[in-house]
C-alpha cells in the first residue's frame, strides 16, 4: 500500500484505507508490549511493510503508548559510513547537528523525558534492506546502551541482531486485495464494475496479491481498460506487461516505488553476483500463478524443493574436468537462504518440508535477466537451463513410474501433485528448446505409464499434453521410432475412449493409421475392414479394438484377439500381451459369443497368473465378474468384483477402480432380475445397494472426468440396471437411494469402501455430522490452532505466529485431541469442514 512522505520524526500518512493484516497487527502488538527489543518486519518492496508500521504507531498513539520516534533510512546511499547514518538518524528524532554531539544527543532522547528520568520509547527505522551491516550495528549500539529502548525496523532482509523477531509480512488476501484493487480504481475514475469482479480478482491473483503492484494495476485503468490490463498479465517473459507499469501520477511515491521493475531492481541490486545467477535460474521453475492449459493444470502447491533447485540451478564438474561452473551445487542451499532473507525468494514451510518459489513478478524480471546472460558453454543460459530442468523431471517421472507399488503409489501421486507445474512447464517446454521433442515425448511416455488419475487435471491432462508433444513430434519429423510414436498414440486412444472424446479417439486413431505404411486401397477402407490383418502395429490394433468396443460392435473381439497374437510375437512386450489379453477377455465377455467369453477370459486368466501382477489378477476378476453375470453364477460375480476392486484400491488405480464399482451394481441388477419374489428384503437391499453404488458412482466419474456416453456397452449396462433398481423401489425411493449415495467422498475412497461393504451411507453420514459437530466445540482459538497444525506447522512454529507462549499452544492441542476424540495430528484435517 502506497504512504505519504514522512515529516521528520514522524511515520508516513497512509494514502490508503488500512486493509487486513490483523494477525501481524496482533503479534507486533503482543510483542510490543511484552517489551521485546527488536522487530524487523520483513517482506518484499512494496508488500506494506511501511504501511504496516505506520499503523503500529497510530494505534500505539491512540492507546497512549510509549513515544515513537520514526526515522526513514530510504534516501541514505548505500555503503554510507556508521557515522553518516547516527548522524542521520539523530537529526531525524532529535534535531541535532552539531558534530560529535549527535550520538550523545541522540541516546538522550530516545534514554530521557527531558527531565532526567529513563522512559520507554520506540523507534522506527524504516527502509534498512541497503544499509546492511552498518544498520545492524547501529541497532546493537542502540540496544545496549538504551535499556528501555525498543526498535522496530522495516527491511527486505533480516537486521542479523541476535535477540530479532522477525516479522513476515505476507501479501494481501484474495479478498483484502480485491478490496484494495477496488478502492485504487475508483480513485482513477474508473471503479470496477459488479459484473467485472472476476477479472479484478484474476489480476489481483496473477500479482500475487501484492499491494503495490495492485496499486500500479490500478493506474494502469486510465490508459487500459480492465481486461486490458488482465491481458498484460502472461506470466510469460517475452510478452508480459506489468515490467513496463509506472505510476507517474503518484507524486509523493517513493522513487523505488514508482514501478514494478524498480522494486525488483532495488533489491536485485543489493545482491551478489552467486545470488543474482541463482535467482535468475530460479524462473525456468513454473510460476506459483501459472495458468497455462488451465483446463488441465489443477491445483499444484507452489514451488520445488531443493533437491530440485540444486540439480537444476548448480554447477556440477564435467566429466574429466575438475572445475565447475559459476554456481557451484554445493553453494546453492546458502545462497538460496540468502535470497529467502531477501524476500526475493519466498519459502514455503512445513513440519516435514520446505518449498521455494519466486512470485510472478519476480520470476518474469529474473527469466528476462536469464535471457541475456551467455553461459560458459557458450549457449545461451536460458537454453541451458530449460534442457537440466526437462531432463530432471523426465528422470524424475520415470523414476515414479518404474516403481510405482502399492507401498510407494501414495508417496509417488503425493509428489506429482506437489510438481505438476512444473510437469505440465517441462513437457509444453519441449516444444520449443531445439533437440527437446524426443524428452517430452518420454514423459507423456510415463505419464501415461503412471497412476496420476488423482493428479492436476487427472486423466484427460495426460492425454491432452501427450497428444501435444505427439502431434509436434509428428509435425517436425522428429527422429524417433515408429512403434515407440505410435503405441504414444494408441494409449491416447484408449484414454479418449474412456472418457467420452469420441472424436478425438476417432481423429488420433486415423492419423496413426495413416502412419503405418498401408497401401492406398487398405488405407481407403481399412475402417470397414475390421476382420482383415492389413499389417498394423499391435498397438494401433489394441487402439482400434478399444474404438470399435466403445461402439458395442462385435468385431472389436476379433481386432483386440489379433493384437494380442501380434504382441506375443513381438520381442520384450509380454506385458503389453497380458494386458491385451485381459482388456481382449473383458470386452468378449460383453459383446462375445457365450463360447468366446468363458474361453477368452480364461486365456487372460492364465497370462495373469503367470505374471503374477496384482493389477493383471484385478482385471481377470472383472472379466470372470462379466461371464458370471451374463451366463453363470451372479454371486459368484459379486465375489469377483470386490477382490478386483480390493486389489485396484491397493494398487492406487482409481479409474480401474471406478469400473469395478459399475460392474457391480450391475450385478446385483441381475441378482434381482433372477429373484423369484421381488418383495422379498434381499431384493429390495440390492435394489438400494446398486441405487447407491450408481450414484457414489457418477460423483467419482465426475472426479476422474470419466464419461461413460462413450463406451456403448457399458453405458448400456448402467441403463438396464437403472430401469431394473427403479421397477423394484420406484421413482422416489430410487432418487433417495441414488442421492445419498451422491453423498459418499470419493476423495475418502467412501464409494470403494462401501462397495467393499466396509461401509455403510449411513455410517458415511454419520461420519460427516459427527465431524462437523465435533468441530463446533473447539474455541474460534483452538480452531486456528486446529487448522495450522493440520496444515504441517510444529507447535513452536504456531506459537510464533499467533504470537503467543508454546506452552499455550500445547494447553490447545490437548484441548483439540479431547474435544475432537483423536490421538494423532494426522487426524485433524478429517475435522475441519473446508478439509475433510
Amino acid at each position: 500500500m502506497s504512504v505519504k512522505s514522512a515529516s521528520r520524526g514522524r511515520p508516513p500518512a497512509g494514502a490508503d484505507r488500512f486493509v487486513g493484516r490483523e494477525e501481524e497487527l496482533d503479534r507486533i502488538i503482543t510483542l510490543l508490549t511484552r517489551r521485546a527489543r527488536l522487530l524487523t518486519l520483513l517482506g518484499s518492496g512494496g508488500v506494506g511493510k511501511t504501511r504496516l508500521a505506520a499503523e503500529v504507531v497510530v494505534r500505539n498513539r491512540r492507546a497512549r503508548g510509549p513515544k515513537v520516534y520514526w526515522a526513514g533510512l530510504a534516501s541514505i546511499p548505500e555503503g554510507s559510513a556508521d557515522t553518516v547514518i547516527a548522524d542521520f538518524v539523530t537529526y531525524t528524532v532529535a534535531g541535532a547537528d552539531q558534530a560529535g554531539a549527535t550520538w550523545n544527543a541522540l541516546r538522550s532522547v530516545l534514554a530521557g523525558d527531558g527531565a532526567g528520568r529513563t522512559q520507554r520509547t520506540i523507534l522506527v527505522l524504516d527502509n534498512c534492506e541497503h544499509l546492511a551491516e552498518a544498520a545492524g550495528r547501529l541497532v546493537g549500539r542502540l540496544l545496549d546502551e538504551v535499556p528501555e529502548l525498543t526498535i522496530m525496523a522495516t527491511s527486505r532482509k533480516p537486521v542479523g541482531y541476535a535477540d530479532e523477531h522477525r516479522i513476515v509480512v505476507p501479501p494481501l488476501s484474495d479478498d483484502e486485495a480485491l478490496d484494495l484493487f477496488r478502492a485504487r480504481s475508483a480513485l482513477t475514475g474508473h471503479p470496477v464494475a459488479e459484473s467485472d469482479t472476476g477479472t479484478a480478482a484474476a489480476i489481483c491473483r496473477r500479482l500475487d496479491n501484492h499491494p503495490l503492484h495492485i496499486r500500479l494495476a490500478a493506474a494502469r485503468l486510465t490508459r487500459t481498460p480492465l481486461s486490458g490490463v488482465r491481458a498484460e498479465l502472461t506470466g510469460e517473459p517475452g510478452d508480459d506487461g506489468r515490467l513496463a507499469w509506472v505510476d507517474h501520477q503518484a507524486a509523493d511515491s517513493d522513487v523505488r516505488h514508482q514501478g514494478v521493475r524498480d522494486v525488483i531492481e532495488w533489491s536485485y541490486r543489493l545482491c551478489s553476483d552467486e545470488q543474482r545467477l541463482l535467482l535468475d535460474r530460479m524462473a525456468v521453475f513454473a510460476s506459483v500463478a501459472d495458468t497455462s492449459l488451465d483446463a488441465i493444470a489443477g491445483t499444484a502447491r507452489p514451488g520445488v524443493e531443493l533437491d530440485a533447485i540444486i540439480a537444476v540451478c548448480g554447477d556440477k564438474p564435467a566429466i574429466g574436468d575438475s572445475g565447475t561452473g559459476p554456481l557451484p551445487a554445493e553453494r546453492v542451499e546458502q545462497v538460496l537462504w540468502d535470497l529467502v532473507d531477501q524476500s526475493l525468494v519466498t519459502a514455503h514451510m512445513t513440519s516435514t518440508v520446505a518449498r521455494y518459489s519466486l512470485v510472478e513478478s519476480v520470476r518474469v524480471y529474473a527469466a528476462r535477466q536469464l535471457d541475456r546472460r551467455r553461459a560458459a558453454v557458450g549457449t545461451e543460459e536460458s537454453v541451458l537451463m530449460a534442457r537440466r530442468h526437462v531432463e530432471y523431471f523426465r528422470d524424475e517421472i520415470a523414476r515414479a513410474a518404474t516403481h510405482w507399488s502399492k507401498d510407494q503409489g501414495e508417496a509417488l501421486r503425493g509428489w506429482a501433485r506437489d510438481v505438476w507445474s512444473d510437469i505440465v512447464t517441462a513437457v509444453l517446454r519441449c516444444e520449443t528448446v531445439p533437440g527437446m521433442t524426443a524428452a517430452g515425448l518420454e514423459m507423456c511416455a510415463h505419464l501415461l505409464r503412471a497412476r496420476l488419475t488423482s493428479v492436476g487435471g487427472g486423466f484427460r491432462a495426460v492425454r491432452v499434453l501427450a497428444a501435444r508433444a505427439l502431434y509436434r513430434a509428428w509435425d517436425v519429423g522428429a527422429d524417433l521410432p515408429d512403434d515407440f510414436l505410435l503405441s504414444i498414440g494408441a494409449s491416447i486412444v484408449q484414454r479418449a475412449v474412456w472418457q467420452g472424446d469420441r472424436a478425438e479417439a476417432d481423429r488420433v486413431l486415423a492419423d496413426c493409421v495413416a502412419r503405418c505404411g498401408l497401401d492406398p486401397d487398405a488405407h481407403r477402407t481399412w475402417k470397414d475392414t475390421p476382420g482383415a490383418d492389413l499389417g498394423l502395429p499391435p498397438a494401433v490394433e489394441m487402439a482400434w479394438g478399444t474404438v470399435l468396443f466403445s461402439r458395442a460392435d462385435p468385431q472389436a473381439v476379433e481386432v483386440l484377439c489379433r493384437a494380442t497374437r501380434k504382441y506375443a510375437r513381438a520381442a520384450g512386450a509380454e506385458g503389453d500381451t497380458v494386458h491385451c489379453a485381459l482388456i481382449t477377455g473383458l470386452v468378449a465377455g460383453f459383446l462375445g459369443s457365450r463360447e468366446q467369453a468363458v474361453t477368452l477370459a480364461e486365456q487372460g486368466r492364465a497370462h495373469a497368473g503367470a505374471s503374477g501382477v496384482e493389477s493383471a489378477l484385478a482385471w481377470a476378476d472383472l472379466a470372470d465378474s462379466v461371464v458370471q453375470t451374463k451366463y453363470g453364477d451372479p454371486l459368484a460375480a459379486l465375489r469377483h468384483e470386490r477382490a478386483a476392486l480390493q486389489r485396484f484400491v491397493d494398487g492406487g488405480d482409481a479409474c480401474a477402480a471406478s469400473w469395478a464399482v459399475h460392474l457391480r451394481a450391475w450385478t446385483l441388477a441381475r441378482t434381482i432380475s433372477d429373484a423369484a419374489d421381488p418383495n422379498d428384503p434381499a431384493v429390495l437391499a440390492a435394489a438400494v445397494e446398486a441405487a447407491q453404488l450408481l450414484g457414489g458412482a457418477s460423483v467419482q466419474r465426475s472426479c476422474l472426468g470419466v464419461e461413460l456416453s462413450g463406451i456403448r456397452p457399458i453405458q448400456s449396462e448402467v441403463a438396464g440396471t437403472v430401469r431394473i433398481v427403479r421397477g423394484v423401489l420406484g421413482r422416489s425411493r430410487h432418487r433417495a437411494a441414488t442421492q445419498r449415495g451422491a453423498t459418499l467422498r470419493p476423495e475418502l475412497n467412501e464409494v470403494h469402501d462401501f462397495a467393499l461393504g466396509r461401509l455403510t451411507v449411513a455410517q458415511s453420514l454419520h461420519r460427516s455430522q459427527r465431524r462437523e459437530g465435533l468441530w463446533t466445540l473447539l474455541t474460534p482459538a483452538e480452531r486456528e490452532v486446529a487448522v495450522l497444525a493440520a496444515e504441517g506447522w510444529s507447535n513452536s512454529a504456531v506459537a510464533t505466529r499467533r504470537g503467543t507462549s508454546i506452552r499455550t499452544v500445547e494447553s490447545q492441542m490437548l484441548a483439540i485431541f479431547t474435544k475432537l476424540g483423536i490421538s494423532a495430528r494426522g487426524h485433524i484435517a478429517n475435522h475441519i469442514p473446508t478439509l475433510s
